[in-house]
């Protein structure tokens, strides 16, 4: 292995640690989803927009702004609904749903390029199934009364619980489909440009996109903070653009430098650190049982990938 893949593993540590802080930023109550969004894009763009500068601007295909248009248009949608699903959920559980997308890839990859799931393949997805089923299951079962079908004896703080966890599971699962269909985006708009100038330019759209839907809502000062708590917490939002921006050049710089199936494979490790972060930062339990899950969810996508 080269260098290629200490720049994989770093992108795996830094996108798991873009995800907590993204998290923790959440938790504040400062800002709204799509306030964190918009600016944390912003700024990714910006230090991706000055390694290019760094490293010289490429040939731009004629292609290339419908795709990165597209592109940024649906991760403009994933990101606030990833960071719904930190408000409402755990977040190892929802920030594993991540290793679904390789599986919703069997499906987007064939409806939209033709290619054909091996036996390996599906094999994978039950596995990764499995895996994230013993990642999340024990979070719904946390109110063993709904479980049982007898709601109605739960008082409504506990019902909102139940059902938060249950939403924050499908808002996950959904942005894990929404990037299976984005991704194949993300890699024409990196053909049709580089890999470093692609994600500035769907980072701009990203930011665009959120402040189309804050302006349509007429919740404009969504886009700007202005209240004196928010801006002196806006150090976040600094800290969370610049950690997505680094990590996008680290995960160009390992694709540039080595097999991109391999560079995905590491990537996957982040899950793991996902675990940790959610029992060393948010106080999660069961951490055992959690990252055996995630072990057997990655190896299911390893399977998913190498099919």
């Amino acid at each position: 292995m080269g260098i290629w893949a200490l720049f994989a593993f770093a992108n795996a540590v830094s996108n798991s640690v873009y995800n907590a802080v993204a998290k923790q930023v959440v938790s504040l109550k400062h800002y709204s989803q799509y306030t964190i969004t918009i600016w944390g894009a912003l700024l990714a763009s910006f230090v991706l927009f000055a390694a290019n500068f760094a490293l010289g601007f490429p040939e731009i295909d004629s292609r290339f702004w419908a795709v990165s248009l597209t592109t940024g248009v649906l991760n403009g949608i994933a990101s606030p609904l990833m960071l719904k699903a930190y408000d409402l959920g755990v977040f190892s559980s929802v920030y594993s749903k991540i290793l679904l997308t390789p599986v919703f890839m069997l499906l987007t990859s064939f409806l939209l390029l033709g290619e054909q799931p091996s036996l390996l393949g599906i094999f994978g997805v039950l596995l990764t199934v499995c895996g994230l089923w013993v990642i999340s299951g024990k979070n719904i079962k946390s109110e063993p009364k709904a479980i049982e079908g007898v709601v109605s004896v739960l008082n409504e703080t506990e019902k909102k619980k139940v059902k938060d966890l249950r939403k924050a599971e499908l808002l996950g699962i959904l942005v894990a489909f929404i990037y299976s269909i984005s991704v194949n985006y993300d890699k024409l708009s990196a053909a049709y440009s580089n890999a470093v100038f692609a994600p500035a330019v769907s980072f701009v759209f990203v930011a665009l996109t959120n402040i189309a839907y804050l302006l349509i809502v007429r919740k404009p000062s969504g886009i700007i903070p202005t209240e004196r708590h928010a801006l002196s917490h806006v150090r976040y939002l600094l800290l969370v653009g610049a950690i997505l921006g680094g990590s996008s050049i680290l995960h160009n710089l390992a694709l540039l430098n080595g097999p991109a199936a391999y560079t995905i494979a590491i990537k996957r490790i982040a899950v793991l650190f996902g675990v940790f972060w959610g029992w060393r930062f948010f106080k999660e339990k069961e951490v055992g049982r959690k990252a055996l899950g995630a072990l057997v969810a990655v190896l299911g996508v390893l399977m998913i990938i190498f099919a």
